[in-house]
């Protein structure tokens, strides 16, 4: 694995008695990435977790009155169908990749 997938330049140096302090340096990005890649997740949840990912990124930016309250309730449904979506592929995969 790489931390960048795409040009596969820079390998990440596993520390294999303890992944998951590798993985936790990971951005959001990466690890939606690399769960497409590994056919965890179809490529219409990664454009909704990459969405919500931006969403996730621009949240200080935006004016929560300007959106309106309806929108604003929208892309809060939005955000849990993503969130629900993630679960059951991810929980389908798992079962099927013990």
């Amino acid at each position: 694995m790489f931390y960048d997938p795409d040009k596969q330049q820079r390998p990440i140096k596993w520390n294999t008695a303890n992944p998951e302090l590798t993985l936790r340096r990971q951005t959001f990005w990466w690890m939606i990435r690399i769960a497409r890649d590994f056919g965890i997740i179809n490529a219409s949840l990664e454009a909704e977790l990459d969405w919500l990912r931006t969403q996730r990124n621009t949240v200080h930016l935006q004016e929560r009155s300007a959106v309106g309250k309806t929108a604003f309730l929208n892309q809060s449904k939005r955000a849990f169908d993503t969130v629900t979506r993630t679960i059951r592929q991810t929980k389908a995969w798992k079962t099927a990749h013990p």
